[in-house]
């Protein structure tokens, strides 16, 4: 018996672990120092070329690096469902 306590022990320090780190994953809002990512969606970056290009800004106002992935998709609903998009300035 004592040898399935004490086997059992560490199994519940590594969930223990792993919630800790799922809870500060998986926080609920924003913060202050959290990056900022800005999408504007502009016409076409070469002459003849009909596909819109995306311009991303990413802003990162603490003092931790920041990895940021992006990725353009098309749309999953159909145009005349989703609602306008806003026009691009400049």
């Amino acid at each position: 018996m004592m040898s399935y306590v004490l086997a059992i022990i560490p199994g519940f320090l590594v969930l223990a672990a792993v919630l800790r780190v799922a809870v500060d994953g998986f926080r609920n809002g924003d913060r202050a120092t959290d990056a900022l990512v800005e999408a504007v969606l502009r016409s076409a970056g070469q002459p003849g070329e009909d596909r819109p290009v995306v311009v991303a800004t990413v802003r990162n106002p603490s003092a931790a690096p920041v990895l940021a992935g992006l990725a353009v998709r098309p749309a999953r609903r159909p145009a005349w469902l989703a609602a306008p998009a806003p026009a691009a300035t400049g």
